[in-house]
């Protein structure tokens, strides 16, 4: 799904231009970006946490050259499923099978 299917289906169900609903939902995203970029983790209650954390810098081989590599420290997105989500996909996947 990607944007332009969020806001048709948003629209369908709220009663606001496709317009507004496309701001609103830009505004959520820049929120969230925000959030992030200032390192804060923010929880959406049935979908999980998002935070950020810092990876260690670390030694790396690069078998094209044959050589060992240093790795910078690199600070990166992080999302934790919450239980309720974690469930309905389980529940599903098991539905299938």
């Amino acid at each position: 799904m990607n944007t332009g299917e969020v806001v048709d289906r948003l629209y369908g169900e709220l009663d606001i231009t496709k317009k507004d609903t496309k701001g609103y939902l830009k505004a959520m995203f820049e929120i969230w970006v925000e959030q992030l970029e200032s390192e804060r983790s923010f929880t959406i209650p049935g979908l999980g946490t998002f935070d950020t954390h810092t990876r260690e810098s670390h030694v790396s081989y690069n078998p094209y050259y044959q050589s060992y590599m240093q790795i910078p420290p690199k600070r990166v997105a992080n999302f934790k499923a919450s239980q309720d989500l974690k469930s309905l996909i389980e529940g599903e996947s098991a539905d299938e099978g």
